[in-house]
Formats: C-alpha cells, sequence, structure tokens
C-alpha cells in the first residue's frame, strides 16, 4: 500500500498538480451555503482495476506476520504492534522508538485487532477478535507489562466481552443477502488514555499495571453498558461514546435513547449527552427469497426487526472541546426464540447498516451541536480532527477481515477511495479522491507551524514514484 501525507493542510505528493492545490485553497473562500457545497479534488486517475481482493477471493493468503494493530504510546517510547502470524508465531510485539525489539509473545488463539501500551511501559492491553475460552465473544488481556511477556500467560486477566457486545456489532451492506453483506464491523473492545485504559463494562487500569473495579458504591463508575464506538481525548481527560439504540422499546433488550455522550475522566463523572437523528434506513432484502431451499428447515425471519440508530464513529480534539460523530439509521434483527430446535445461542441482536449517507454531527466541550449535515457520499466513515477545531475529516471505514481473502483489513465497501475534510464555519468539503481505496487515515494535531496539524493516508494502488 502506498502511503500519502498531508503537512500543514499543503500537500507534498509528487504527483498531485498546481491546480488541485489551487482548488484546495479556493474551498475557504466565498459565502457560505445552507448546504455542504463540495468540491472533488483529483490526488490521480481512478485506478482501472482495484487492489482490494474480493472478500470471497480464494487462493490468497496472509503474509507470515500480516500487521493487524499499531499502537505508539503517549510518551512516544513504545511501539506495540499486532500481527496475523502462523500457529506458535509472536503475533503481539513492543519496539522501542528506534525499532529495536524490546518483546515479543504468541497470544492465542490469534487476531489482535487492538494493543496498547501505556506510558512508562508498565501496562499493555491486547483485543482479540477471537475468544480464549468457550464464549464465541472478544477477549481483552489487561495488565502488568511483565505478565503478558512472562513465560506463561496469566488468563487470570483475560476478560471476554460483556454479553451487550451485541450492541458494538454491525453488517453493513447492499444489495441481496449472497454477495452484498460480508462485512461484520466491530467496535473497540477497549479505549485508552495516556496512562489508563477501560474495558467496558467495568474495569479501569492504570499505567502500573493496577485494576480497580468500577462500582456505583464507590461512585466511581463509567458507562455500564457496551458502546458500539469509543474515543479518549488526547490528554486523557474526556471519554466520547456512540451508541446504537432502538426505535421503541423491546421487552427482551436494552435500548439507548442517546446517539453521543460525553464523560470526564478522574473523577468519572457524565458530562453531557446528544440524542439520535431520526432516521429511517432503506428495506433489508427478503432472506426467504435469497434462500428458499434454506428456509424449509431454518427460521431465517426475523422475530422482531426494529429500526434503530447508530454513530459508527466518534472522536475528540486534543483538549476534548470538541466531539465528532458521524451517525446511521440501522435495522435491529431481533430473535427472542431458539434459533433451530432448542439451540438457542447467545447472540439474539444483529444489526444491520443499508448503505447510505452518514449525518456528520460536530458539538462543542458543552453538548451544544454547532454543525449536523450528511456527508456527501454513501457508506461508513470515520471521523477525526487534526489541529484544526473548526475543521474535520471523514474517510471510508475498514473492516476488520481478520484473513479473508489474505489480509487483515478490507474496506467496508468499494469503490472506498473518497476522503472529506470538512470545513464546519465555511460548510464546505474538500474532497480528496485517490485512486483506489483508502487503507487508513492517520491524523497529527502537532502541526509544525499550522494549528491544522498534520494528517497521513495509505492507498490500496501502488505507486513507484511515491
Amino acid at each position: 500500500m502506498t502511503q500519502f501525507s498531508i503537512s500543514n493542510s499543503q500537500f507534498s505528493i509528487p504527483l498531485l498538480s498546481a491546480a488541485a492545490v489551487l482548488a484546495l485553497a479556493l474551498l475557504s473562500v466565498g459565502d457560505a451555503r445552507a448546504d455542504l457545497a463540495v468540491r472533488h479534488v483529483e490526488i490521480a486517475p481512478r485506478a482501472l482495476e482495484s487492489r482490494v481482493p474480493s472478500v470471497t477471493a480464494q487462493g490468497r493468503f496472509l503474509a507470515p506476520q500480516a500487521i493487524s494493530a499499531v499502537d505508539v504510546s503517549a510518551d512516544g517510547k513504545f511501539i506495540t504492534v499486532g500481527t496475523m502470524a502462523f500457529s506458535h508465531d509472536a503475533n503481539v510485539w513492543q519496539f522501542g522508538p528506534d525499532g529495536a525489539v524490546i518483546a515479543r509473545r504468541h497470544f492465542p488463539p490469534w487476531a489482535p485487532m487492538q494493543v496498547a501500551t501505556l506510558s512508562g511501559g508498565r501496562a499493555m492491553a491486547v483485543g482479540l477478535a477471537y475468544s480464549r475460552v468457550t464464549s464465541p465473544d472478544p477477549t481483552v488481556w489487561f495488565g502488568p507489562t511483565e505478565e503478558l511477556f512472562a513465560a506463561t500467560l496469566n488468563d487470570e486477566l483475560a476478560e471476554a466481552d460483556s454479553s451487550d457486545g451485541q450492541f458494538a456489532r454491525l453488517r453493513p451492506g447492499a444489495g441481496d443477502w449472497r454477495t452484498g453483506w460480508f462485512a461484520s464491523h466491530l467496535g473497540e473492545l477497549f479505549v485508552r488514555g495516556p496512562d489508563w485504559v477501560f474495558k467496558p463494562p467495568g474495569w479501569l487500569f492504570d499505567n502500573e499495571g493496577r485494576r480497580q473495579r468500577l462500582t456505583f458504591e464507590r461512585n466511581n463508575l463509567l458507562p455500564t453498558s457496551r458502546a458500539m464506538r469509543m474515543a479518549a481525548s488526547a490528554g486523557g481527560n474526556r471519554l466520547a461514546f456512540g451508541w446504537l439504540g432502538f426505535a421503541q422499546s423491546l421487552p427482551s433488550l436494552p435500548t439507548h435513547a442517546d446517539a453521543v455522550s460525553v464523560w470526564q475522566v478522574n473523577p468519572n463523572q457524565r458530562l453531557w449527552s446528544a440524542p439520535p437523528t431520526e432516521v429511517l434506513p432503506t428495506a433489508l432484502p427478503n432472506p426467504v427469497a435469497d434462500f428458499p431451499e434454506m428456509a424449509k428447515d431454518f427460521r431465517l425471519a426475523a422475530d422482531a426487526l426494529v429500526p434503530g440508530h447508530v454513530a459508527t464513529s466518534v472522536a475528540l480534539n486534543r483538549d476534548g472541546s470538541r466531539v465528532a460523530a458521524v451517525e446511521y439509521g440501522v435495522w435491529c434483527w431481533v430473535r427472542s426464540k431458539p434459533a433451530i430446535g432448542k439451540w438457542n445461542p447467545p447472540i439474539h441482536l444483529l444489526n444491520f447498516l443499508p448503505k447510505q449517507r452518514g449525518r456528520l454531527r460536530v458539538f462543542d466541550g458543552s453538548g451544544r451541536q454547532l454543525f449536523s449535515e450528511s456527508l456527501p457520499g454513501e457508506g461508513m466513515f470515520e471521523v477525526g480532527f487534526s489541529g484544526d477545531t473548526d475543521e474535520v475529516w471523514c474517510w471510508p471505514t475498514a473492516w476488520f477481515a481478520r484473513g479473508m481473502a489474505g489480509v487483515p483489513w478490507l474496506p467496508v465497501e468499494r469503490p472506498a477511495g473518497t476522503l472529506y475534510r470538512v470545513g464546519l464555519n465555511s460548510r464546505r468539503a474538500a474532497a480528496l479522491d485517490f485512486p483506489d481505496a483508502i487503507a487508513d487515515c492517520a491524523l497529527s494535531p502537532a502541526g509544525r507551524s499550522s494549528r491544522a496539524g498534520t494528517a497521513g493516508f495509505t492507498c490500496w494502488k501502488r505507486w513507484a514514484s511515491c
């Protein structure tokens, strides 16, 4: 994958034309409009053939050490990497700032989707997409670094995702069931600040590796239910949660009335929340029509199909004075009876997100909504701030494919090659069109000479000249 970087809001890519740079500059000129005005900037012509493999591609295998997660500690002294490695090879690595290997280990079963080392290097967390026990739920290990890299792994420091992890999983798609709904998007299993990690529903541990159970009696609770997405401010003083909820109450399942909520950390207390925007998604395809033979023996229809809302991405700026989220309408497929005969698996909720335009919402530090507008393009998008609090970036979401099609991560949909830089005051957006699907985006608020900071991107299209 080719890397691109944007520093101080100026492009440093050799292939970007002067006209494109001028077009970006013109985005800040002119009167604000009622709707979001969009100007497209072609980074390079669209590739004739995408390098993104089909999720059903066969004969493609993971590299021996395929990177699945990367984390840089807040003090910049530790780089933690998770890999999709062969059995018994190391899949959790810790490096120094110079790239020297500090420690490594094989962490069974496999598929680390999150890793983190806290400031000082004495505490770590690893989130696995698969369970280490009989439960089907993902697992988080968190504790002292010396315990993680000990000869024998301390499994008492591992905990499966809570049962309401069902509220942190999405099936985005479009079209018929056979071809259009392969992606299975998981929300974060934990969220970290510079010197703490929060693992829902009630664990907080610090950079000394000390675990603290959050309880009502101690008056130190953070949200006790599972959010779809979680994000912390760079300073670690604010936590934002993006929720999935139903448009109506169901007797068997809890629901979340808020789209976004923001909490203070240490002392832990809720600061504010925002209700969802009412969006009714398009209808789902009929599974009985798509699988008529299977429908003879399997109960394919839902016991209840309820519309709902979900914030699929959430972000805070450095000091938590701005919060951004992208919101969608979902269909919540509810099963209240056994699936087949007396077999009653623990997952009773599937959340389907039909392809649609998401709504970008931005709030100030007190919860006052500053901006609310539909994104120009359909599809799932991540959101983030660079250094400018009056500007947000939205880029296509990727899902943890766990090695399907020979890769750890895949775009939720294709094409997914457009990134939006949205000016909140001007209500204008730069649509940066890349030659192939965008793999990832990293934003840094620490610009050298501009409040806009630095943004870096990776694209599936390979360019030998970059």
